[in-house]
């Protein structure tokens, strides 16, 4: 989560889907900007758990909703997650397959360019990724796949010929 700051929670907890495994799709970006999800398939993934009081579990979780469910591309679910302390049910957004703009057929080459060009009104896909990237080190999670596509997509920038600014 890029600003976990937007809703009131305790510290948050390193946890372990074993469900879910971190996958990219297409967004609904006109640019053809791509985004990491969540999704239904593998061997899980590392991350983070936010434990929200419990008090605040309703207003929160409205916060939640209306950031995670702003479009179509996401279906709720609450998953088993393991936490140091044992295993929790906590809600997630996975990735919606029945969206059109929710793809997994992406090949590899059209994902790097794809990346590599992207920009949206919160800023460019390349700048998306290295934020998830640096995230995972700053957090102590190896994922090479991410590591792997960020340099892919640099490897691909600076091969592009630069534009002159007249």
């Amino acid at each position: 989560m890029e600003t976990p700051d937007a809703f009131a929670h305790h510290p948050e907890l390193r946890s372990r889907i074993t469900d879910p495994e971190t996958s990219f799709y297409r967004t609904f970006n006109v640019d053809a900007a791509l985004a990491l999800d969540r999704d239904k398939a593998g061997d899980g993934c590392e991350g983070l758990a936010f434990r929200i009081p419990a008090h605040a579990v309703d207003a929160e979780t409205e916060i939640l909703w209306r950031r995670e469910v702003i479009a179509p591309g996401y279906v709720p679910s609450f998953i088993q997650t393991d936490l140091a302390d044992g295993p929790v049910q906590a809600l997630t957004f996975i990735a919606d397959h029945a969206v059109p703009d929710v793809r997994s057929d992406i090949d590899p080459v059209d994902q790097v360019r794809f990346i590599a060009t992207g920009a949206g009104f919160l800023g460019t896909s390349r700048e998306y990724l290295a934020s998830i990237v640096d995230h995972f080190t700053h957090l102590g999670i190896a994922d090479h796949h991410c590591s792997d596509l960020l340099r892919e997509v640099d490897d691909y920038i600076a091969s592009q010929p630069k534009r002159r600014m007249d």
